[in-house]
């Protein structure tokens, strides 16, 4: 589920933290120098924002601490977002989600190879790999309870 919600998955360590506010709440502004995507198109540094505090479900990002992120893009804002809600874990706890990540890339890669192979070929080998995002969907979706 935080897969399927998030704009952008990435792992990185935070470089800098910076307080803010929005009206009268508090909030985090946190850099990310970014090692690893796995979803959305990210540059090599990020910012992303989260509330001050679990109380205000902001995630409690520590500078120089590596961290698997799952982010979205606020609309309205017009900048990227997360949560405590969301799967945000330290590198070291998110072992486990970034071997599941790291395959879900590499199956997806290999479809799209497919998919370019099949696309010069018969037409019933360019419906295999949609069967193939279909079945990662909901093979990462029942991961997502982490």
């Amino acid at each position: 589920m935080a897969y399927a919600r998030a704009d952008v998955v990435f792992l990185g360590e935070a470089t800098a933290i910076r307080n803010t506010f929005l009206g009268i709440l508090r909030q985090r502004e946190v850099t990310f120098s970014v090692r690893d995507r796995w979803k959305g198109s990210i540059p090599d540094t990020a910012l992303v924002r989260t509330n001050s505090g679990e109380i205000a479900c902001g995630y409690n990002f520590k500078k120089r601490n590596s961290y698997l992120v799952f982010a979205y893009w606020d609309q309205q804002r017009k900048r990227l977002t997360t949560s405590f809600c969301e799967l945000n874990r330290t590198e070291a706890k998110a072992k486990d989600a970034i071997t599941v990540l790291d395959r879900l890339r590499k199956r997806a890669n290999a479809a799209a190879r497919q998919a370019r192979i099949g696309s010069r070929s018969s037409g019933s080998l360019s419906r295999k790999p949609i069967r193939q995002r279909v079945h990662l969907a909901s093979k990462y979706s029942a991961y997502s309870t982490y």
